[in-house]
C-alpha cells in the first residue's frame, strides 16, 4: 500500500469499506437468518424506491447543515472584519467541542432506540422522543447559565483582555446553544421517520434565519455585539423549530 501513493490509499479505503459491509452482511445473517434467495430484484426496487428520498434531499440538507455552520463566519468576517471572526470562533470552539461531543454521544443512544421501537409505529417513539428532551433539558439548563453568568470573567481571566470580548460573545450566545444542545440528539428522527423533506425544510428555514439576522445587522448599521444578539435570536428559533418538526414527525409517523 506504501508505494503506491494516492492510489494505494484509494484501494485501501476500498477495502476496508468492502470488508466492513461484509462482517455487517454476516452479522445480520445471523440475527435475522436469511439468505441469498431472500434477496430479488423486485425487492431491491422496492427499497430502492422506497429510500429514494435519503441520496435525493439528504445531500441537500447535508450541504445546507454545513452551510449554516459555516455562514455566520463567514458573515461576520465580510461586515465587521477579522476580530470579531476570531471573537465570535473562539467561542463557539470552547462550547461547540464539549456540547457537541455530548450531544453526538446522547443522539446515538437515542437513535439506536428510536430505531428498534420505530416498527411499532405507536405512542412510543413520541415518548422516548420528549424523554430525550427532558433529560437534555435538565442537563443544559445550569450549563448555560453558568456561561451566561462567568464566561465574560472567565475569557479574560483564562485568554486575556484581548479575547474579553468573545467572553461576552459566548454569554449572547449560551442562549442558542442551549436550545442547540437540547435539539441536536433528537435530530435523527427525521430519518428514522423517513421524512427527509421535513428535513430539507427545517434546514433552509435555519440558513435563512442566520443569514437573515446578519443581514438585518448590517443593513441597519449594528455593531458586532447587536449581530451576535442577532445571530443568537436567530439560531435559537431555528433550533425550537429543529426541535418542533422532529416533535411532528413523530405524531405523524
Amino acid at each position: 500500500m506504501f508505494q503506491f501513493g494516492n492510489w494505494g490509499l484509494l484501494f485501501g479505503d476500498a477495502i476496508g469499506r468492502v470488508s466492513g459491509s461484509a462482517r455487517l452482511i454476516k452479522a445480520i445473517k445471523r440475527q435475522q437468518g436469511f439468505s441469498r434467495t431472500d434477496i430479488t430484484f423486485s425487492g431491491l426496487g422496492e427499497m430502492a424506491k422506497r429510500y429514494m428520498k435519503f441520496p435525493l434531499m439528504s445531500t441537500w440538507s447535508s450541504g445546507l447543515n454545513q452551510l449554516g455552520l459555516q455562514l455566520p463566519a463567514f458573515m461576520l468576517a465580510v461586515f465587521y472584519g477579522p476580530s470579531a471572526v476570531g471573537w465570535y470562533a473562539l467561542a463557539q470552539r470552547v462550547i461547540g467541542i464539549p456540547f457537541q461531543v455530548i450531544g453526538s454521544s446522547v443522539g446515538e443512544v437515542y437513535l439506536a432506540e428510536a430505531a428498534k421501537i420505530s416498527r411499532e409505529k405507536g405512542e412510543r417513539l413520541h415518548t422516548l422522543f420528549w424523554k430525550t428532551v427532558k433529560h437534555m433539558t435538565v442537563l443544559a439548563f445550569p450549563i448555560a447559565l453558568c456561561l451566561f453568568l462567568a464566561a465574560p470573567w472567565a475569557f479574560r481571566l483564562v485568554f486575556g483582555q484581548d479575547w474579553g470580548p468573545s467572553g461576552d460573545f459566548l454569554r449572547i450566545l449560551s442562549v442558542m446553544f442551549f436550545f442547540q444542545f437540547i435539539t441536536s440528539p433528537v435530530a435523527g428522527t427525521l430519518q428514522i421517520t423517513e421524512r427527509q423533506d421535513l428535513h430539507l425544510i427545517r434546514e433552509v428555514i435555519r440558513v435563512v434565519l442566520l443569514a437573515g439576522a446578519l443581514l438585518l445587522a448590517n443593513w441597519t448599521g449594528r455593531s458586532a455585539f447587536t449581530a451576535i444578539v442577532y445571530i443568537s435570536i436567530g439560531g435559537s428559533i431555528g433550533y425550537l423549530v429543529h426541535g418542533f418538526i422532529s416533535w411532528y414527525a413523530t405524531r405523524t409517523f
